[in-house]
Protein backbone atom coordinates (compact mmCIF):
# COMPACT_ATOMS: atom_id res chain seq x y z
CA UNK A 1 0.00 0.00 0.00
CA UNK A 2 2.85 2.10 0.00
CA UNK A 3 2.81 4.71 -2.95
CA UNK A 4 5.26 7.64 -3.75
CA UNK A 5 2.95 10.49 -4.58
CA UNK A 6 -0.77 11.60 -2.76
CA UNK A 7 -2.84 10.46 -5.39
CA UNK A 8 -2.36 7.26 -6.55
CA UNK A 9 -2.75 8.14 -10.62
CA UNK A 10 -1.83 11.46 -11.63
CA UNK A 11 -3.73 13.84 -13.46
CA UNK A 12 -3.69 14.53 -17.14
CA UNK A 13 -3.21 18.04 -17.49
CA UNK A 14 -4.39 20.27 -20.55
CA UNK A 15 -4.29 23.41 -21.74
CA UNK A 16 -7.54 25.66 -20.85
CA UNK A 17 -7.59 26.43 -24.72
CA UNK A 18 -8.03 23.08 -25.57
CA UNK A 19 -10.70 21.71 -23.32
CA UNK A 20 -12.76 19.33 -25.62
CA UNK A 21 -15.82 16.77 -24.42
CA UNK A 22 -13.31 14.30 -24.82
CA UNK A 23 -11.35 16.16 -21.88
CA UNK A 24 -13.86 16.05 -19.42
CA UNK A 25 -14.58 12.02 -19.70
CA UNK A 26 -10.58 12.18 -19.41
CA UNK A 27 -11.25 13.50 -16.26
CA UNK A 28 -14.32 11.33 -14.97
CA UNK A 29 -11.74 8.45 -16.01
CA UNK A 30 -9.05 9.66 -13.78
CA UNK A 31 -11.57 10.25 -10.60
CA UNK A 32 -12.82 6.49 -11.79
CA UNK A 33 -9.27 5.54 -11.36
CA UNK A 34 -8.29 7.49 -8.67
CA UNK A 35 -11.96 5.63 -6.49
CA UNK A 36 -10.96 2.00 -7.85
CA UNK A 37 -7.19 2.43 -6.25
CA UNK A 38 -8.22 3.90 -2.80
CA UNK A 39 -11.51 1.36 -2.94
CA UNK A 40 -8.71 -1.34 -3.49
CA UNK A 41 -6.78 -0.20 -0.47
CA UNK A 42 -9.65 0.55 1.85
CA UNK A 43 -10.42 -3.28 1.09
CA UNK A 44 -7.21 -4.70 1.93
CA UNK A 45 -7.52 -2.88 4.73
CA UNK A 46 -10.51 -3.64 6.18
CA UNK A 47 -9.60 -7.75 5.72
CA UNK A 48 -6.48 -6.80 7.45
CA UNK A 49 -8.36 -5.52 10.37
CA UNK A 50 -11.10 -7.91 10.51
CA UNK A 51 -8.35 -10.82 10.39
CA UNK A 52 -6.39 -9.22 13.76
CA UNK A 53 -10.52 -8.24 15.13
CA UNK A 54 -11.14 -12.60 14.31
CA UNK A 55 -7.46 -13.57 16.15
CA UNK A 56 -7.95 -11.22 19.05
CA UNK A 57 -11.53 -12.23 19.71
CA UNK A 58 -10.59 -15.85 19.47
CA UNK A 59 -8.05 -15.50 21.74
CA UNK A 60 -9.96 -13.68 24.33
CA UNK A 61 -12.95 -16.11 23.74
CA UNK A 62 -10.71 -18.79 24.70
CA UNK A 63 -9.43 -16.91 27.88
CA UNK A 64 -12.72 -16.18 28.89
CA UNK A 65 -13.76 -19.95 28.50
CA UNK A 66 -10.67 -21.11 30.68
CA UNK A 67 -11.71 -18.26 33.70
CA UNK A 68 -15.28 -19.55 33.22
CA UNK A 69 -13.79 -23.47 34.31
CA UNK A 70 -11.84 -22.42 36.58
CA UNK A 71 -14.41 -20.98 38.36
CA UNK A 72 -16.88 -23.64 37.83
CA UNK A 73 -14.58 -25.60 39.48
CA UNK A 74 -14.17 -23.19 42.52
CA UNK A 75 -17.45 -22.60 43.79
CA UNK A 76 -18.56 -26.56 42.79
CA UNK A 77 -15.99 -28.09 44.61
CA UNK A 78 -16.80 -27.04 48.40
CA UNK A 79 -20.43 -27.87 47.41
CA UNK A 80 -20.05 -31.29 46.12
CA UNK A 81 -17.62 -31.91 49.29
CA UNK A 82 -20.40 -30.51 51.66
CA UNK A 83 -22.62 -32.68 50.06
CA UNK A 84 -20.42 -35.92 50.33
CA UNK A 85 -19.73 -35.20 53.78
CA UNK A 86 -23.51 -34.62 55.11
CA UNK A 87 -24.81 -38.13 53.00
CA UNK A 88 -21.37 -39.56 54.96
CA UNK A 89 -22.37 -38.45 58.30
CA UNK A 90 -25.77 -38.99 58.44
CA UNK A 91 -25.11 -42.84 58.06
Amino acid sequence: MARSAAFPVRPQHYNSAFHTPHSAFRFVNWFDAVDATYRADLRELNELNLARFDAKLEQRLAQVKSDLVKWMFVFWAPTALGVVSLLLLRR
